[in-house]
């Protein structure tokens, strides 16, 4: 599995930051999402999204369209993709580089893994990511690095009581900042 880096983004979520895309082709980026057993994948990609069910906005959105077109320019030879030309023309500005824009990161290689957490730790940057493979004996290389993607609250425990820092969607009509799961473990809502 493959991956290709940005220097740069207009995300506003994030800012201006150095971003990682899994995935040189959108098949592997796509397989990496099955790799991990996504649910938000849509099925016509092999997973259970789609039909009243929640589906990937990234896979099945805007960003999708991103990576095409950075897959094309990279078969071509045409852009450099290396997490080292991200790093190097990164805003000095960015806090962090986000890990998996698109694609789920436990795909990764462990050499790669090890690669990219060491790269970014050189440059004094936090890693921003998020697997919902974080139950695969695969992903737990990245416990302590990036965030487990949970779809109930009570995913959410078992990635806590797994060691995971855990992310979680809220049902639609959540109103409080705050939350608490059935084991007790509370969170704050992301603004």
């Amino acid at each position: 599995m493959q991956y290709l880096c940005t220097a740069t983004s207009t995300n506003k979520k994030t800012g201006n930051v150095p971003t990682i895309w899994i995935g040189a082709t959108r098949e592997e980026s796509l397989q990496s999402c099955r790799d991990v057993a996504c649910p938000l994948l849509h099925k016509k990609h092999g997973g259970q999204g789609g039909d009243g069910n929640p589906t990937c906005y990234a896979q099945s959105g805007s960003p999708s369209f991103a990576h095409i077109a950075m897959t094309k320019a990279h078969a071509k030879g045409s852009k450099n993709y290396s997490l080292r030309g991200a790093l190097a023309t990164a805003s000095r500005a960015a806090k962090m580089v986000r890990l998996g824009s698109l694609g789920d990161p436990a795909a990764l290689s462990p050499l790669d893994g090890a690669y990219i957490r060491e790269a970014v730790k050189r440059e004094g940057l936090a890693l921003v990511g998020f697997t919902h493979g974080w139950a695969l004996d695969k992903a737990k290389r990245w416990r302590g690095h990036i965030m487990a993607s949970c779809d109930t609250l009570a995913q959410t425990d078992q990635a806590i009581a797994d060691g995971w820092r855990a992310t979680v969607v809220l049902p639609s009509d959540h109103t409080d900042r705050t939350f608490t799961t059935p084991d007790g473990n509370k969170g704050v809502v992301c603004p």
